[in-house]
């Protein structure tokens, strides 16, 4: 059957592909058309034009008379002449749908799929044409469509050659299934050599991962997965020692360094990187549990991606049931995944006694192993920074905080201190311009640096203003900000019309339905107007560039707009609010950490004077202002220490 199968596949490229002589007229050039099976037929409706082929030895398939229909059609020279595919002739003829009582149903949906299967084998669902310059019709019914490939063929407008045939064969693992969908296939696509050659491709590549599966399953099954060495080998045991101390590390640095908290303990390249490492310690158990999930080459990246994560989780899993002393700080990861989901009570003690997770009490003291140095490390990476934010307030009583459990902890809420890492800003070029501040409801907006000059463009010239949204990046933009408010209350005026524009193209794209029961006083003719040109790909185009319009114009003056502040938690401190000494305390912790002060071997601290000068900026309300006010006076009184 292959062999028969290579020889149409040759002649089909021999007749259509080299042979020019078999067409006489450009319109039936098989080379520029598409085959169009019934699904594809289905979608047409009446008025669509095709040329159909039809066998000139049909003898009585067919009660018109297909050579005086094909005369006429010469003699207008529309089409009627003879081509040959695969060495059998056929009439080439013009045709147009003319009658299709079921193809509107279809489109809409209002005809379910056993109605369909219905009308398909009593063989009463069809649809007619009409000859091209004749008045004979024909009825061609669904069945004989589907049933008599080589016998009936429609060909239309070409479909894009990235019409992929991959999704048909997806998900099948029975060569002998394969086999025969592909040759049902290439009969419904007989004469177009374009479609015929990419379901080929799709069906050699479907044998191919069919072959690698079969053969990753014999290589899993002669090497096995587990022997008493496995996970004893020196190179597992290097590989868990070095994995287990990168997760310590991860750990350190969470809770020490510059930490974005919505970034996972480990970062992805990172964790890629592991992978491919214990892919190679840990060959034959790393095919056997890929073979097991059904992972071919020709399956999504998303999806193989997701499934090498699941098989290198389950082989740490397995290392630890192995030797659960090995891999510590790893299992202290999933029990922190786990506490942060929500599991507790007898979950994790069952995960704990397979060694999947850490016991409570050990991933306690794990945790209390990692703080000893933290207070340390903290200050080493403060004291680097060039600038400090002080956060402080008092504490509320009887007040509950959400932590990230989903439950109520009954304990004091106050505000983290935090601190950020800023960026200094030098430029002292504007420090002489100043903004009057009038209140009266007409105050002026200062645009950014590098805004688009957007008060050069008139507002009320209607081409200017499209032209501001397609070429929207061609704007001159000036570092200079405008002060007089003009280039701000103009990006006002262009953000209404893109909203305006956006909404109006929504509107007018919806379907008729929505348009039936509309006012009289509103002319429908202008309603069929509006939606005949929303539905234009250059209204596509420029609704897409209104709806773009304002992340454009920020990305132009802030393009770290999407970057994330980076906080370093140093924990909760509870102010007494009656005390100027309490609330002075935490201040005088933060800078000692921050090596503004040093505290000498007396008692008393003295100020760390740096080079170049950092700035430290302390926010409050206004109770502990005054309460560090008030601490600042009595010091200014005290006597030097002796």
């Amino acid at each position: 059957p292959q062999q028969s199968v290579r020889a149409s596949r040759s002649s089909v490229l021999e007749d259509l592909d080299c042979n020019y002589a078999a067409f006489n007229v450009e319109s039936t050039n098989f080379q520029e058309l598409s085959r169009y099976i019934l699904e594809d037929l289905l979608k047409c409706d009446v008025g669509d034009k095709f040329l159909l082929c039809l066998p000139v030895t049909s003898g009585s398939t067919h009660e018109i008379d297909l050579k005086s229909v094909a005369a006429t059609q010469r003699e207008h020279k529309v089409g009627g002449d003879k081509c040959k595919i695969s060495g059998r002739e056929y009439f080439c003829l013009k045709v147009a749908i003319d009658y299709s009582p079921n193809h509107s149903d279809i489109g809409l949906g209002c005809m379910t799929e056993s109605q369909f299967t219905t009308l398909f084998n009593n063989k009463s669902g069809g649809f007619r044409v009409c000859f091209a310059h004749t008045e004979i019709k024909l009825m061609l019914k669904w069945f004989d469509i589907v049933n008599s490939p080589r016998d009936v063929m429609f060909f239309g407008r070409p479909f894009p050659m990235n019409r992929q045939l991959d999704y048909l064969l997806k998900d099948k693992f029975n060569l002998q299934y394969v086999h025969h969908v592909f040759r049902h296939l290439s009969d419904q696509l007989y004469g177009d050599s374009k479609m015929s050659a990419l379901l080929y491709a799709a069906y050699q590549k479907r044998r191919g991962v069919i072959f690698e599966k079969s053969m990753n399953e014999a290589l899993a099954r002669e090497n096995g997965i587990y022997d008493e060495q496995t996970f004893n080998t020196p190179r597992a045991k290097s590989f868990c020692k070095v994995f287990n101390d990168h997760c310590r590390n991860c750990f350190v640095y969470s809770l020490s360094e510059f930490q974005d908290y919505s970034k996972p303990l480990m970062l992805e390249e990172d964790w890629n990187n592991w992978m491919s490492l214990a892919e190679d310690v840990y060959n034959n158990q790393w095919r056997f549990l890929l073979s097991l999930r059904n992972v071919c080459s020709g399956d999504k990246e998303e999806l193989i991606a997701y499934k090498r994560r699941q098989v290198f989780c389950q082989l740490m899993t397995l290392q630890r049931v192995a030797n659960y002393k090995t891999l510590g700080y790893w299992a202290l990861f999933l029990s922190t995944a786990y506490y942060g989901w929500g599991v507790r009570g007898s979950a994790t003690v069952a995960t704990s006694f397979w060694g999947v997770t850490n016991s409570t009490n050990y991933r306690d003291a794990k945790y209390s192993s990692l703080l000893l140095m933290i207070d340390y490390v903290r200050k080493r990476i403060l004291r680097q920074q060039n600038t400090g934010l002080f956060t402080y307030d008092n504490i509320v009583m009887v007040r509950g905080l959400l932590h990230q459990r989903g439950r109520s902890s009954k304990v004091l809420a106050a505000t983290h201190m935090v601190a950020h890492q800023a960026r200094e800003f030098n430029d002292t070029s504007f420090d002489h311009l100043r903004v009057p501040l009038t209140y009266d409801g007409n105050q002026t907006s200062s645009s950014p640096c590098d805004m688009y000059r957007y008060e050069d463009h008139a507002f009320n010239d209607q081409t200017t203003g499209i032209d501001v949204f397609l070429n929207h990046t061609s704007i001159a933009q000036s570092y200079d900000p405008d002060f007089t408010g003009e280039r701000v209350r103009a990006y006002r005026e262009f953000s209404k019309l893109a909203k305006s524009i956006t909404l109006l193209v929504n509107v007018f794209r919806r379907s008729d339905e929505c348009f039936k029961n509309i006012p009289d006083f509103i002319d429908s003719v202008v309603v069929q107007e509006m939606k005949l040109l929303c539905g234009k790909s250059r209204v596509k185009t420029l609704q897409d560039k209104c709806y773009s319009f304002k992340w454009d114009s920020v990305m132009a003056w802030n393009p770290r707009v999407t970057d994330v502040t980076k906080t370093l938690m140093l924990g909760i401190v509870g102010i007494d609010e009656g005390s100027a000494e309490g609330a002075m305390t935490c201040v005088l912790d933060l800078l000692l950490k921050y090596g503004e002060l040093k505290e000498e071997e007396d008692g008393s601290w003295s100020r760390v004077v740096s080079d170049p000068p950092r700035k430290m900026m302390c926010f409050g309300d206004r109770t502990t202002n005054e309460n560090m006010t008030a601490f600042i006076l009595s010091l200014q009184d005290r006597p030097p220490c002796a």
